[in-house]
């Protein structure tokens, strides 16, 4: 099985990033490149990063450059550093919930070349998802049931998420994250322009959340 590098997002909010590490050992994986990107701007924050998680490269872009750049800048950085052919980006604000297995998710994804990614539910966030129950209640009819006789999950072309996923090498390799405002629309629309690709959500439609959004908001510039 291939190796599998994780990186984890942060900019700076450390009760969060530790209950984020802290709760890892739900996904039944083992990642032999471990990286931190820190978008804090703050050098005893990337100091303290430093001690406390040794297992873990950390870099730093110097400065608080926002969503889109710290995107940016960990595509890049993963571009040129990655050692591995599968990636499982996270936030520090995201706790894992439910043992998740990640190489059945890669084996999904090797016999399904269509998904560009595979992401972990999180549960009802904006005004809307909590009305109707959920991220993919608000449009059901766009997401498909589907099933290998062994594991289930959701295609969709509605967005591609920035909230835990796992997602091939080649895509960061092949596309730029956008320095516009709006960088998760603008790289979605662009992904999708080609119809034969395809988002999923891991699970059943009926399986419920893998992972509980833990910030408060939505922090930072460049959404």
């Amino acid at each position: 099985m291939d190796g599998i590098t994780l990186v984890i997002m942060t900019d700076g909010r450390k009760q969060y990033l530790t209950r984020t590490i802290d709760s890892l050992y739900q996904l039944h994986t083992f990642f032999n490149q471990k990286i931190i990107h820190d978008d804090s701007g703050d050098p005893e924050f990337g100091a303290w990063l430093r001690r406390t998680f040794l297992e873990f490269e950390v870099y730093s872009t110097g400065q608080k450059s926002g969503f889109a750049g710290a995107y940016n800048s960990a595509w890049n950085y993963v571009r040129n550093n990655g050692v591995n052919d599968w990636i499982f980006f996270t936030e520090d604000d995201f706790v894992f919930t439910r043992p998740v297995n990640v190489y059945t998710m890669i084996e999904v994804m090797e016999n399904n070349p269509h998904i560009v990614q595979m992401a972990l539910r999180r549960q009802a966030w904006s005004e809307r998802e909590r009305l109707v129950g959920g991220v993919v209640e608000t449009a059901p009819q766009e997401y498909t049931d589907v099933t290998d006789g062994k594991f289930q999950w959701l295609e969709h072309r509605q967005f591609f998420t920035t909230n835990p996923s796992l997602l091939r090498i080649s895509l960061i390799d092949e596309r730029d994250w956008p320095l516009e405002e709006h960088s998760e629309g603008i790289f979605s629309i662009d992904l999708f322009a080609d119809e034969k690709l395809v988002s999923g959500y891991w699970g059943a439609r009926d399986s419920g959340e893998w992972v509980e959004h833990i910030g408060v908001e939505r922090v930072g510039s460049g959404y």
